[in-house]
C-alpha cells in the first residue's frame, strides 16, 4: 500500500502533502515568536522611558 521505498504508492502523496505542511507550520510559529519577540522588547523599552519622563518637563521625547 505504502510501497517498497515508502515514498510512493497510495500513501505517499498524503505524505508529501504532510511534510509540507507541517514544515511550513514550522517555519511561521518560528518567524511569529521571533516578530513577537521583538515586539515584547520595543513594548518594554517604551514603558521604561515612559517612566522616566518627568511630568511637566516640556522636553516630549527628542
Amino acid at each position: 500500500m505504502v510501497g517498497e521505498d515508502h515514498n510512493g504508492g497510495t500513501l505517499g502523496g498524503g505524505r508529501d502533502q504532510v511534510e509540507l505542511v507541517y514544515n511550513y507550520s514550522n517555519e511561521l510559529v518560528t518567524r511569529l515568536e521571533k516578530a513577537l519577540g521583538i515586539t515584547e522588547s520595543s513594548d518594554d523599552q517604551a514603558a521604561a522611558d515612559l517612566g522616566n519622563v518627568t511630568p511637566g518637563d516640556d522636553k516630549g521625547f527628542a
